[in-house]
């Protein structure tokens, strides 16, 4: 278990000036840790720089100009302001460093610092970008680090690769989409997905369904979205679901109905907690039916997904207790 004292710092390494759901786990990560009373700064990279590709990163972040350079996206000023970015980690063994799965190999760069990754996802931290880090775990000079895990996905991935210690950090979705005057009355027949994850299926369903209609989530803020999602009736994804991807229980939070793969997290139940009859392997063959079927008998459909919603709804505070749980304080 990790230890830390009134003395300790936590860094959070993260990339600025972007907007993603990964991204956004790891600065609400931050206000937890403040919230909890815990000294916590980021370090924040900027994208254009690489922690597994530029040798000089170190280097570069630590040169005053970046982080002057640095930009938090408006959306995350709520969680941390600009006093909390720090570009110079203080490597003592009080203190804890936290590295999201795409930048493993960060942690060598100091020797006396606790370490962690959080494994927002399990697909974005392998291959040749990670230096296959995965198959290092039971490497002694890794054995100490410690691991959080996003998914039961991500779980079953570390175990069956020896990691040692092991903590669920399951994140949040914004409260914005959380209604709790939710209704099943008053939707429109409409499908909406992600045009970045599964298009391939996606577009032989569409071209299957040519009397159906169905919507791109792309180019929208949050309250564009949120109303969407409020007044449609189903959300589809194909795609790899390399996590617990956001847009799923975004969507299902403002009422609609899933239907997924079976692929990376949504083949645990306790990831997507939906009926298996609402998840489908590489095919469409089904997808139609069930559609028309959520339109036809929309009421009976959303009185499945009420376990899916509750859990979405009690994440924050869920969040809050699986960060306690994985430190404890010396007395």
């Amino acid at each position: 278990m990790i230890k830390l004292s009134k003395n300790s710092i936590v860094y959070i390494f993260a990339p600025s000036d972007i907007e993603t759901g990964g991204i956004e786990c790891s600065y609400s990560l931050a206000k937890v840790y403040k919230d909890l009373g815990i000294n916590t700064k980021m370090v924040l990279i900027h994208p254009s720089i690489h922690c597994q590709h530029q040798f000089n990163w170190k280097e570069i972040i630590s040169d005053p100009k970046h982080l002057e350079a640095i930009q938090i996206p408006q959306a995350y000023s709520k969680y941390i302001t600009k006093e909390d970015v720090v570009n110079v980690v203080e490597d003592k063994p009080e203190n804890l460093l936290i590295i999201p799965e795409i930048w493993p190999d960060a942690l060598d760069a100091y020797v006396n610092i606790q370490k962690a990754i959080w494994w927002l996802s399990v697909d974005n931290g392998l291959g040749t970008d990670q230096k296959n880090f995965h198959l290092k775990l039971t490497d002694p000079k890794y054995l100490n680090i410690h691991h959080f895990y996003q998914s039961h996905y991500a779980y079953w991935f570390l175990l069956n690769h020896g990691a040692q210690y092991v903590y669920p950090i399951f994140d949040y979705i914004n409260r914005d989409y959380i209604d709790k005057n939710l209704s099943f009355k008053n939707r429109k027949n409409v499908v909406l997905y992600n045009p970045k994850k599964g298009i391939e299926i996606t577009q032989k369903l569409i071209e299957e369904n040519p009397d159906i209609k169905f919507i791109p989530l792309q180019g929208m803020n949050r309250e564009q979205l949120k109303k969407l999602m409020s007044e449609s009736k189903v959300y589809i994804d194909f795609g790899h679901h390399p996590g617990k991807d956001r847009f799923p229980r975004e969507a299902a939070s403002c009422g609609c109905l899933i239907i997924t793969s079976f692929k990376g997290s949504a083949q645990f139940f306790n990831d997507v907690t939906i009926d298996p009859k609402y998840k489908f392997d590489d095919t469409t063959e089904g997808v139609s039916e069930l559609i028309r079927d959520i339109f036809d008998n929309f009421e009976n459909h959303f009185n499945n997904f009420g376990l899916y919603r509750k859990m979405i709804s009690n994440e924050e505070e869920t969040f809050y207790r699986q960060v306690k749980n994985t430190y404890y304080e010396p007395q």
